[in-house]
């Protein structure tokens, strides 16, 4: 620092700037590379060490947690289930930001952050990551990430990056839509859903009828090629219908013949006989 201070008093005015900050920030780079820190982060296995001091500067609800940690005796700290889309290369980034203000920040470790920064009201981290977000950096693995985001409550505060990034989004997913793995869909808004399949009901609209022609009956579909002078062969239930005819004839047949049976039989006299009397009493009650 005493050296810094030196040579920005000999430099020019122009010239304080550069002399002040790129020792400082070097200096920074060194610090978080070293050894010396005190504190260590367990996320999904890894451990990732900061020094506490630095935790401490940033906003009051990541001191609360710092201190609730503490309080619990909690030899390392762990992040809430709630932060568990955030990877150690993420939580690397973050701190890499608070030590020496690393600004370029790849958009996946943005969007991983942006509800923690938003959360722990760290406002620089916050409108860094918007800056990051901004250049709409769409790809097969950033999209749903990118759309999580977009479509956050937390994200109305900036409703201009929001609609362009819902606009841009939702259409790189239509044309990329066999390209995409949706798994990760289902535990995002409901509403990205929703948006994407009205964005392919409106596609699809115009080819409607041809869709619509592949989903008729063969025998339609016939129709429209052939023209007017195809004629439809028998329907299946004509089929059932003139079978089932047919066997009511042959049953009609084999009584016929089974009547036949019994008349010629010694057996049908006995019967007519019997038969004979009780019909003449019955129809001539006088």
């Amino acid at each position: 620092m005493t050296t810094a201070i030196l040579k920005a008093k000999k430099a020019e005015k122009h010239e304080v700037k550069l002399a002040f900050e790129d020792p400082i920030q070097e200096n920074f780079k060194t610090i978080y590379e070293s050894d010396t820190k005190d504190t260590t982060f367990i996320l999904h296995g890894e451990e990732i060490k900061v020094h506490k001091a630095i935790l401490l500067t940033q906003s009051q609800e990541l001191l609360d947690l710092i201190i609730e940690n503490e309080k619990n005796h909690n030899q390392y700290f762990t992040l809430n289930a709630k932060f568990s889309n955030i990877t150690p290369e993420a939580l690397d980034a973050m701190f890499r930001f608070f030590y020496y203000h690393e600004s370029k920040m790849d958009i996946l470790h943005a969007c991983q952050l942006f509800l923690f920064s938003r959360e722990m009201k760290l406002t620089k981290l916050s409108h860094t990551i918007e800056i990051v977000l901004n250049q709409k950096d769409f790809n097969l693995n950033s999209l749903l990430p990118i759309l999580d985001v977009a479509f956050s409550p937390l994200m109305s505060n900036n409703p201009d990056l929001q609609k362009q990034l819902q606009i841009n989004g939702l259409r790189f997913a239509v044309e990329n839509i066999n390209k995409i793995d949706f798994v990760a869909l289902q535990f995002m808004s409901p509403l990205i859903g929703m948006n994407i399949l009205k964005l392919l009901q409106q596609g699809l609209t115009e080819t409607w009828d041809i869709i619509a022609q592949t989903a008729t009956p063969r025998i339609q579909s016939e129709r429209i090629v052939r023209g007017s002078s195809f004629t439809e062969p028998k329907t299946k239930a004509k089929a059932e219908i003139y079978t089932d005819d047919t066997h009511s004839e042959t049953t009609t047949q084999q009584r016929r013949r089974t009547l036949d049976r019994k008349k010629k039989s010694p057996s049908s006299d006995k019967v007519t006989e019997r038969k004979t009397p009780r019909k003449a009493i019955k129809t001539n009650p006088q």
